[in-house]
């Protein structure tokens, strides 16, 4: 008898440790996304693409001009930009490029779109294809 409640006794133990350490896991992966978020966040407001909106010109044009300051090849900065695209992931020359622009860009001049409201006929349209979508998955899956 007391080998059973031994070995209930570590069950009880393990299921407890392990169910700390699955909310533990939980919780910093909600803490690094939390914090990559908030660092994406201020990323977007630092862009290139912001200057460009501002500016004109594509975000390719700003990463040549930005490299005009230091000594970068040509080649370089076509790496440096498709790592750019693939990662957003910055160069030491265009985050330099960012921060000495960033003053002398006026935010007003930064395109926003205001979001339109859902119109009537388009909240019909879609209360009429999603129970229709239901039906027809229905009629082929059942019928």
């Amino acid at each position: 008898m007391i080998d059973y409640f031994s070995v209930y006794d570590l069950n009880l133990i393990a299921g407890i440790c392990a169910l700390l350490l699955v909310g533990y896991l939980f919780w910093t992966i909600y803490r690094k996304s939390e914090q990559d978020s908030r660092a994406e966040r201020m990323t977007k407001e630092n862009t290139l693409y912001n200057i460009s909106l501002t500016t004109g010109r594509n975000e390719y044009e700003l990463f040549r001009q930005s490299a005009k300051d230091w000594s970068v090849s040509g080649g370089r900065i076509d790496r440096d930009f498709k790592r750019y695209m693939a990662h957003q992931d910055m160069p030491y020359y265009a985050k330099d490029f960012v921060r000495r622009n960033q003053t002398h860009i006026d935010p007003s001049l930064v395109k926003k779109e205001a979001a339109q409201p859902t119109s009537r006929s388009d909240w019909i349209k879609a209360l009429l294809v999603f129970p229709g979508s239901l039906l027809l998955l229905f009629a082929l899956c059942f019928l």
